[in-house]
C-alpha cells in the first residue's frame, strides 16, 4: 500500500438536517472513523438506561465533528433530528466503519 493512506473523514449531507432553536437547518457535516475508545465511552455512558438507542446516540456523537457551523455535536442535538436522518447517520457510520477507503498520496 506504499503511496497511499487511510481516509480518516468522511463528508456527508443530511438528507433533512437538523433543525435549530431559530429555525435553520444544518445538513453538511463530517464524520471520522470511530476509534475502540468511541465504542467503549459510548457503552459506559449508557450502561444505567438500558435504551440502546442512547448508545447510539452517544457514539454518533463522538465521531460527528462537524455540522454546518455548530460548535459542539451532542447526544441532545442528535435526539432532535428528523428520525430519517438519524437513520441516515446510523447507516453512514456503519458504511464507513465496515470498509475505510484508501486514497492515493497527492490525489
Amino acid at each position: 500500500m506504499s503511496g497511499q493512506y487511510l481516509v480518516h473523514e468522511y463528508e456527508f449531507e443530511l438528507p433533512i438536517g437538523y433543525i435549530d432553536d431559530e429555525g435553520r437547518a444544518h445538513r453538511r457535516g463530517v464524520m471520522r472513523l470511530a476509534k475502540v475508545g468511541d465504542e467503549t465511552s459510548a457503552r459506559e455512558q449508557t450502561k444505567e438506561s438500558g435504551d440502546p438507542e442512547l448508545f447510539h446516540l452517544a457514539k454518533l456523537a463522538r465521531v460527528i465533528i462537524k455540522l454546518d457551523g455548530l460548535d459542539r455535536i451532542n447526544a441532545e442535538i442528535l435526539k432532535n433530528l428528523i428520525l430519517f436522518d438519524y437513520v441516515f447517520l446510523k447507516n453512514f457510520y456503519e458504511q464507513i466503519n465496515s470498509k475505510p477507503k484508501y486514497s492515493t498520496l497527492g490525489a
